[in-house]
């Protein structure tokens, strides 16, 4: 569940571009750059921002996942897990209660095994 949110979410997951100064990009193309440089454990960029952005919107943790994403964008890539740890936490503090009264929800499920 944890890995969720470390992104993009990702998110980590996320402002890829070669451990540069940042500067935007989607939660796929931050991941993705993230994997060249080998700078996160994601191992499918497409299915973790989907289920984290979808995860998200249904626990109503939309803020908390914006406010991680555009830390994500602005940080160099390979100092995303550093310098938005505590983004990350919110969205993990704000996502958990929601898959705990959802053990079954299906993105709670794929949030375990990424």
């Amino acid at each position: 569940m944890r890995r969720i949110v470390v992104i993009a979410v990702v998110a980590g997951a996320m402002s890829m571009v070669a451990c540069d100064d940042g500067g935007g990009g989607s939660c796929e193309s931050i991941c993705l750059t993230a994997q060249d440089l080998n700078c996160t454990s994601i191992n499918d960029c497409y299915e973790f921002c989907d289920v984290t952005y979808s995860l998200a919107v249904k626990a109503d943790c939309m803020p908390e996942y914006n406010a991680y994403h555009s830390c994500a964008q602005n940080t160099p890539t390979c100092s995303i897990d550093a310098q938005c740890n505590s983004q990350e936490n919110d969205i993990y503090d704000c996502a958990i209660p929601f898959c705990y009264a959802n053990p079954t929800d299906l993105d709670c499920i794929a949030a375990q095994s990424l």
